[in-house]
C-alpha cells in the first residue's frame, strides 16, 4: 500500500523531479538513469548493499539526502568512495587495504586514518628502538670481544643480537 509513496520519496530524495517519475528509463539522461538504478536498489532494501562511488552524478541536496537515508538503515553497507565527507557521515567501520593486507578500523574514514597513522608511528618508534638496541649490542661486541675479561659477556650479547635478527625475520 505504501510502495508508490516510498518509491516517490526515494526518487525525489535522489533529485528526480515528480514529472519524470513515470517516464521510461530509456528517455532519461545518463545521470537520471543512474539515480533511478540507485533508487531501485534502495527501494528493494537488501540485507547487504555494495555501492561503488554512490555520490557520483548527485547534487549536494541528493548527497545529503542519501547520507541521511543510509544512516537510518540497519542493513550492512559496503561502499567505495572518494568523498571523505560522505564516508565520515555514513560509515561506522572502515576497511583499509594496504600492502596486500586488510585491516578493519572502528569509526568513520577520518577516525580510521588517524588510528592507522598512530599505529604506523608506534611501529616506527618500535623499529627505531630495536635498531638502537642492536647498534648498542654490536658496539659492545666490537669493543669487548677481544678482551678476555669481557669475552663471555660479548658472546652473550652476540646471542642476544642473533636472537633479535631472527625475530625480525618472522
Amino acid at each position: 500500500y505504501t510502495a508508490d509513496s516510498e518509491a516517490a520519496m526515494i526518487l525525489e530524495g535522489l533529485g528526480i523531479p515528480v514529472e519524470k517519475h513515470l517516464s521510461p528509463l530509456k528517455i532519461l539522461s545518463g545521470g537520471y538513469r543512474l539515480r533511478v538504478l540507485l533508487a531501485r536498489l534502495l527501494f528493494s532494501q537488501p540485507d547487504l548493499m555494495l555501492l561503488d562511488e554512490p555520490t557520483n552524478h548527485l547534487d549536494l541536496y541528493s548527497i545529503h539526502w542519501l547520507e541521511e537515508y543510509l544512516v537510518q538503515q540497519e542493513h550492512t553497507l559496503m561502499l567505495v568512495s572518494h568523498d571523505v565527507r560522505f564516508l565520515d557521515r555514513v560509515c561506522t567501520h572502515t576497511m583499509d587495504i594496504d600492502h596486500e593486507a586488510v585491516k578493519v578500523y572502528r569509526g568513520n574514514y577520518t577516525q580510521a586514518m588517524r588510528q592507522k597513522a598512530e599505529q604506523v608511528q608506534v611501529m616506527e618508534n618500535t623499529v627505531r628502538q630495536q635498531e638502537k638496541k642492536k647498534a648498542d649490542l654490536q658496539e659492545f661486541i666490537d669493543r669487548f670481544k677481544a678482551k678476555a675479561s669481557k669475552a663471555t659477556q660479548a658472546k652473550s650479547k652476540q646471542k642476544m643480537l642473533d636472537k633479535l635478527d631472527r625475530s625480525e625475520e618472522h
